[in-house]
């Protein structure tokens, strides 16, 4: 909402905003100091601060699982699918511009607050949306920014291991690298690697069959189901 280049932009929170971040920020490298200063008495100690995800801006966003819904690759239950189609489709609405315009902030918020509050983490809401006797692939959530291949194991899935595996990974990271960006026809995905090219360890299966970034970063790919794109 601080950012002049973001579709969130709200100009009258924008200077309160960024006097709160800086103040965040301030407080934040003091804690730093305080802790460096107890772990590093001898002077030889790396203190290292990661961010959890990056601050650039977010330009536009890819709804990855209408995208393999239409390259054959997701199905969804009829009845459970429209619904979420239309819940979407509302989100999409509360969240536009004209609506923000139009209404008052108090107002809007709320509305907006109330439709969000709907919103379900992915395996108790998209779960029961996906038809998985028949998905072959779906994106589970914006963090991971990948896709994952529905494996045949515990009983469950619908792709072999080994050949058809690779078949449905390479199919699906070709057509990816094939998308252009609507807005001015050029590659829209960067780069795609293989979960293997990435992620190594007893837990790696846990990792995305496949990781993608769209646009350096500029676009977001997200596990919605209603809207194109």
């Amino acid at each position: 909402m601080a950012d002049p280049d973001s579709r969130f932009y709200q100009a009258s929170q924008a200077p309160r905003l960024r006097e709160r971040i800086l103040s965040i920020y301030q407080s934040i490298d003091g804690f730093v100091g305080q802790v460096l200063s107890r772990v590093d008495a001898d002077g030889a100690t790396d203190l290292l601060v990661v961010s959890d995800h990056g601050f650039g801006s977010t330009k536009s966003w890819f709804n990855v699982n209408r995208w393999l819904e239409r390259e054959g690759h997701l199905f969804l239950k009829p009845l459970a699918g429209l619904r979420k189609r239309l819940f979407y489709e509302v989100m999409k609405v509360n969240d536009s511009s004209l609506v923000k315009a139009v209404l008052p902030d108090s107002l809007g918020g709320a509305i907006r607050g109330r439709v969000r509050s709907g919103r379900s983490v992915f395996k108790t809401d998209l779960d029961r949306c996906i038809d998985w006797r028949l998905t072959r692939a779906f994106f589970a959530s914006i963090p991971a920014q990948g896709i994952y291949i529905n494996i045949k194991r515990g009983g469950v899935g619908t792709v072999e291991p080994g050949e058809e595996h690779e078949k449905v990974r390479n199919k699906i990271r070709h057509r990816l690298l094939l998308l252009t960006d609507p807005r001015d026809g050029k590659p829209l995905v960067d780069q795609v690697w293989l979960r293997e090219e990435l992620y190594h360890g007893p837990k790696a299966y846990l990792a995305p069959d496949l990781i993608f970034v769209a646009r350096e970063y500029s676009v977001l790919g997200r596990e919605l189901l209603g809207t194109r794109g």
